[in-house]
């Protein structure tokens, strides 16, 4: 973990455990939605909870940016919504997040310091990348 700060992350009920565990190993705090809220909560209430607990979500879902917009939020405030997704198969979830952890931490220090609006990592098979 960089000395910035911990990341606070909000783990989607999609993303598969070890995945999320790789933020618990790297120093960060993780909480998993099944025991925050109800599964299957719809994903407007989902991003609402990461927002208002000031985590970053960890998801699989594509449409998390759309949804916050399509669920009222206005536009500012749906730029807030912080992101790591989720784009490669379940199966290497975890190896590719802890391959980019530093990155991700590097990011997040970087927003800590008003450097970018808002957190917006994307993790896949090939690449990772912000979405500044």
């Amino acid at each position: 973990m960089t000395g910035e700060a911990k990341l606070k992350i909000f783990a989607d009920q999609c993303v598969p455990d070890s995945a999320a565990r790789t933020f618990e190993k790297a120093g960060h705090e993780t909480q998993f939605l099944r025991m925050a809220i109800a599964v299957r909560t719809p994903d407007p209430i989902v991003a609402a909870v990461a927002m208002a607990n000031r985590a970053i979500l960890l998801s699989v879902d594509n449409d998390f940016l759309q949804i916050a917009r399509g669920a009222g939020f206005s536009k500012s405030k749906a730029k807030k919504l912080h992101l790591i997704k989720i784009s490669c198969r379940p199966a290497r979830a975890a190896e590719r997040l802890e391959a980019a952890m530093s990155f991700i931490e590097n990011e997040w220090a970087l927003f800590l310091r008003g450097g970018m609006p808002r957190l917006f990592i994307e993790v896949s098979d090939g690449f990772v990348k912000s979405n500044r």
